[in-house]
């Protein structure tokens, strides 16, 4: 399966925090394979919208990049020429969700509300949604089967 995107929208500041976890806890139990997961939450009575980038992708391609970067560095010819080389390939390895993205879906995000996007790589459908039906969320948009996301606007209504 190619990753897909999936964005959910919650009532609460720390709604998607908590969601999160039981997103990573199905993960543990090998329900669901995430590459990506960013929790975007707005308080009430602000118009500051606070994106959390998670663990994944984004960490790693920055930590490979700062090493390649170093590398480089030391190989052709000073500090400067690793950092740019290294900024270079950890914006092309990164495979994560779009900022631009993030920031154009959440840009009308009610006070004291959060959301939840996450890149899946795989996922036991059945079993995921079983875990989903306790919650409510809003399906903000996904890239799954027609079929598959009106299953889980359903399951989450």
């Amino acid at each position: 399966m190619a990753s897909k995107i999936v964005a959910l929208a919650f009532e609460g500041e720390q709604t998607a925090d908590g969601m999160l976890d039981n997103f990573l806890d199905m993960e543990e139990r090998e329900l669901i394979s995430l590459e990506d997961a960013v929790v975007v939450s707005r308080g009430a009575g602000t118009t500051e919208v606070t994106v959390d980038q998670t663990r994944f992708k984004r960490g790693r391609s920055a930590t490979k990049a700062g090493a390649v970067g170093l590398l480089v560095g030391m190989l052709v010819g000073g500090p400067l020429v690793g950092l740019t080389v290294g900024a270079l390939w950890g914006g092309m390895r990164d495979k994560g969700i779009s900022d631009k993205f993030i920031r154009e879906l959440t840009a009308r995000l009610q006070p004291d509300s959060s959301a939840l996007f996450l890149l899946v790589s795989s996922a036991d459908g059945e079993k995921v949604m079983e875990e989903l039906k306790p919650h409510q969320a809003t399906v903000i948009t996904t890239e799954l089967d027609p079929a598959v996301e009106k299953k889980l606007r359903e399951t989450l209504a």
